[in-house]
């Protein structure tokens, strides 16, 4: 008993020190929205289709592969790059526009960001046709 009680209040201090960091209480509020875009940002890379198609072996060194049909790992992990510098944009341009003391930085960094990921995603596709 004595040592289900130790453990038992070793328990309830590491619970009493997770409320008290803010990332843990911002995750206990939002994680539905987390798990959401974390799911939406894998199914738009192409993370299934990677997973459900696979590619061959000998397309495993090529960033890009020129075919609709197949997509490898690096692809992915590309798309996934280009997805993440959007969001970043998109971010940035919501913190522009809140009017705060340096929004038109963060504007500009956020469009250009923006603009960035959409001239990367649009060569990538030129190059799959």
């Amino acid at each position: 008993m004595v040592l289900a009680d130790r453990l038992k209040n070793l328990l309830e201090s590491i619970r009493r020190r997770l409320e008290k960091v803010k990332i843990f209480r911002f995750l206990k509020v939002r994680w539905f929205s987390i798990i959401f875009m974390v799911v939406l940002l894998l199914l738009s890379s192409g993370l299934f289709n990677y997973i459900l198609e696979g590619s061959k072996p000998q397309y495993a060194a090529s960033l890009i592969l020129r075919t609709r049909s197949l997509q490898n790992a690096l692809e992915t992990f590309t798309n996934i790059i280009i997805m993440i510098l959007g969001l970043a944009g998109v971010y940035l341009i919501y913190q522009g526009s809140r009017g705060i003391r340096i929004s038109n930085l963060y504007l500009f960094a956020g469009f250009f960001m923006l603009f960035l990921a959409l001239i990367i995603i649009m060569v990538i596709f030129n190059l799959k046709v």
